[in-house]
């Protein structure tokens, strides 16, 4: 090459550059993401974060792939094209979430898309009596419609938003606040599996009972060692698979073999209303329904149902509706009354075994209850801080008594099932309950993270702490030793939280061996093929000691509240009888225009001020007014006690 002969950049390149600069134009910050490309080619090539009002740690996986002429098929409906099977099939481990295939038209510049999970139940479909993932490569389609313009970018965005939202409420027990992985992937080291006849007899025989018992694993295991034209083609087998796909959190598979059942088979009343609750569960997994539209879906299933079926929906119900439940949003006297009715429901069940079974996830729905309620305490004593008054020893006392009685009921309830758990091996129900346990306390500090110690015991937290973290590594050793490597890794990730909690923020000094059990959990995570974990406490306790989160930030912390928020806050206020002559709606009032003001207005040089009486004793006896003041100006606007209107004179 002479001195003055320029590199010559080949044709591949060129393409691969123009797919890419086309992508990052959509998949830009302006648009809500942050789209991170992967160097080394481990089937995917981008990570996708998205933004909502800031970074928030949810990624998505993007496979970009370049084609020169296009394939329509079937009247132009589809664009056909091969990609290899293993790219899917990584793809598809980011489950429920899973991600974008995008195909750029060299010809028309154009970019076209699927969900990895809509494309991969299209490919299901197709394939049903092959084994796919034996091939090199994949023959897949995408509708030619899908194609990815603003308008587009802006419906994957909040599609993607609503499925990780949504994938927190599929776990039980506020499981997604700590970080614990999805376990839908991976392979199982069980009990072990003979031919495919016996896997087929063991579906039939004891598939619905280990779905009872939350034995999800063992059933997995057992479907992964069929091929899909052999569960298609048994009834009871498909029944299993398509409820069991779904607990995993493989919604797609779920999804297929769902939408199969009707289709080759005539279903019982019984059996149509399993099957339309699980499609409900997919959907709200995928984003698809919001938890409102779900828990609608779910009571329309009552009516009809039987004893234990009724039960089943009546505990998932709650557990949705308490989960709707936000910070500064009070818990009503119905939940709780649902939450009672269900314990006398489930005392009358003759069943031992699926007695304590119930009994497990109904605790989860009571320590839910115990969670918010305990909240709730610490947010009324921040108000009551905030305005330097100490809350009357009658209101002390009623708080106090009926947390002492909610607390009480939750540990009776943790013993009584995970003692009959030990003493029948029932393993399965031994983790539920532990882990119901653990994640109830790993809860509790963070709420005193967030809300502070002021109150709280050190040395009795300190024995708290052992203890758990003791029961904890004791009951994943017995649960390891038994091949419930699943539960067991679960069980260490909670237990490494609370050691870090523990640690970090106490200071508090332990025997625990930090080094065995990380070492423990990176093992579990090479066995069942886990990506690994990343403490969410410690994220926390970083935030809180940075000075970024207060627990409650005043004014700011309105802009993001609901009515039913700031109703409770105004109610708090009340309470306090720091303005002794106080209307509630005029709280209400001013807090709302607080809200609205900051919503709208991002301008830090405009502040909304309040003419509000320097004696309390006047003060929400009527209606504030309030003005905008200019801060680089000194402009201010006229008083009202219309925001929207004074917002409006701004031409806002």
């Amino acid at each position: 090459m002479g001195i003055n002969d320029l590199p010559q950049v080949d044709r591949a390149s060129r393409n691969e550059d123009l797919s890419k600069n086309r992508l990052l134009s959509y998949f830009s910050k302006h648009a809500g993401f942050i789209a991170r490309e992967q160097t080394q080619d481990f089937g995917v090539d981008y990570k996708v974060e998205l933004i909502a009002k800031g970074a928030t740690n949810w990624s998505f996986d993007i496979q970009l792939k370049s084609i020169k002429k296009t394939k329509v098929i079937l009247d132009g409906r589809y664009l056909s094209f091969s990609i290899k099977a293993s790219t899917l099939n990584y793809l598809l481990r980011n489950e429920p979430v899973y991600g974008l295939l995008v195909i750029y038209d060299l010809g028309s510049g154009s970019l076209f898309f699927d969900y990895v999970d809509a494309l991969y139940l299209r490919f299901l479909e197709e394939r049903e009596a092959s084994s796919w993932n034996s091939n090199d490569s994949l023959s897949v389609r995408i509708p030619t419609e899908n194609v990815i313009d603003n308008f587009a970018v802006a419906e994957i965005h909040s599609k993607f938003i609503q499925r990780f939202k949504n994938r927190g409420e599929m776990v039980s027990a506020h499981g997604a606040n700590y970080g614990l992985p999805n376990l839908g992937v991976g392979q199982i080291k069980g009990a072990g599996l003979g031919s495919i006849e016996d896997a087929v007899t063991e579906l039939r025989k004891k598939g619905a009972m280990l779905l009872a018992q939350r034995d999800l694993w063992r059933v997995y295991e057992l479907l992964e060692a069929l091929p899909i034209s052999q569960i298609v083609s048994d009834k009871e087998v498909l029944m299993v698979a398509a409820l069991a796909y779904s607990g995993v959190g493989k919604l797609a598979d779920s999804m297929y073999y769902v939408e199969r059942l009707p289709k080759k088979y005539v279903l019982s009343e019984s059996e149509q209303r399993s099957i339309t609750f699980t499609s409900l569960k997919n959907k709200l997994g995928s984003g698809e329904i919001d938890r409102k539209t779900f828990v609608a879906g779910a009571k329309l299933l009552l009516p009809g149902a039987s004893v234990s079926e009724e039960l089943s929906l009546r505990l998932n119900i709650l557990y949705f509706e308490l989960g709707k439940i936000q910070g500064f949003e009070r818990m009503t006297a119905e939940l709780i009354a649902e939450f009672e009715e269900l314990e006398r429901m489930i005392a009358e069940v003759k069943d031992e075994r699926q007695r304590n079974y119930l009994k497990a996830t109904n605790l989860d729905n009571l320590a839910v209850i115990v969670s918010h309620e305990r909240t709730e305490g610490m947010n009324r004593k921040v108000v009551f801080d905030q305005l330097r008054i100490e809350m009357e020893e009658s209101q002390r006392q009623h708080y106090l008594d009926k947390d002492y009685t909610l607390h009480h009921w939750l540990k009776v309830g943790y013993a009584e099932v995970g003692r009959y758990g030990f003493e029948n091996n029932e393993f399965v129900l031994l983790a539920m309950v532990t882990v119901s346990n653990l994640k109830f306390w790993l809860n509790f500090q963070m709420d005193v993270l967030v809300f502070g110690e002021k109150g709280i015991s050190r040395e009795k937290t300190r024995l708290e702490l052992d203890e758990r973290i003791d029961i904890a590594l004791a009951t994943a050793s017995m649960l390891d030793s038994r091949q419930f490597l699943r539960q067991a890794y679960v069980i260490q990730c909670l237990a490494y939280e609370l050691i870090l909690v523990s640690r970090k923020w106490y200071g508090f000094e332990d025997r625990f061996n930090w080094d065995n059990i990380s070492i423990t959990m990176q093992k579990l995570e090479n066995e069942l093929e886990l990506p690994t974990f990343v403490s969410q406490m410690q994220k926390l306790i970083d935030m809180k000691r940075s000075g970024k989160h207060h627990g409650f930030a005043g004014v700011g912390s309105m802009v993001g509240m609901s009515d039913v928020q700031i109703r409770t806050y105004a109610k708090y206020i009340l309470e306090s009888k720091y303005y002794p002559n106080a209307e509630l709606q005029n709280i209400i009032n001013e807090m709302s225009a607080f809200r609205n003001f900051y919503q709208k207005i991002k301008d830090d040089r405009f502040e909304l001020r309040i003419m509000r009486p320097i004696d309390r004793s006047l003060a929400y006896t009527f209606s504030h007014p309030f003005y905008i003041n200019d801060i680089k100006t000194g402009i201010q606007s006229l008083p009202t006690t219309d925001i929207n209107a004074l917002l409006q004179s701004f031409g806002i």
